[in-house]
């Protein structure tokens, strides 16, 4: 990160959020600290109920790094980053999942899978892919 200020996602966004229930998400690549550190966020704000990708074992010691209990969160194994996308991908097709969050692997690495038609994912209406940022003091999304 380019500051060392403390990320936080601003009220307006959660007040929203909380009116919801918790969404099932694939997270593809978990087992690295910034994409857990969000899953953890998102979990403790009733946010999502998340599936976690990728490799088991650097999933479990990074959730153990930070203290976070995932023991109730479904892991599914899986070591070879482009992989963890078709694992997202297929949960998505399947309806197991509403939202597959990008954890650690590159954007286009997860995009190519995602758009691929044989998981219809696209159907009529237009894939989003979403980055959002909010200034300080401002509640106006950029």
């Amino acid at each position: 990160m380019l500051s060392n200020k403390e990320i936080v996602c601003p009220d307006n966004l959660l007040n929203v959020a909380h009116k919801k229930k918790g969404v099932p998400a694939a997270i593809v690549n978990a087992g690295k600290p910034l994409p857990m550190l969000s899953v953890m966020d998102a979990v403790n704000e009733n946010l999502i109920n998340p599936i976690l990708i990728g490799n088991k074992s650097e999933i479990e010691s990074c959730a153990n790094d930070l203290k976070f209990d995932i023991s109730k969160y479904e892991i599914i194994h899986e070591p070879v980053e482009n992989n963890t996308a078709k694992v997202a991908a297929k949960l998505a097709s399947k309806k197991k999942v509403r939202i597959i969050v990008k954890g650690h692997i590159h954007t286009d690495i997860l995009m190519k899978e995602v758009i691929k038609k044989e998981y219809n994912l696209l159907g009529k209406k237009r894939l989003s892919h979403i980055w959002h940022m909010t200034l300080d003091k401002n509640d106006k999304p950029l």
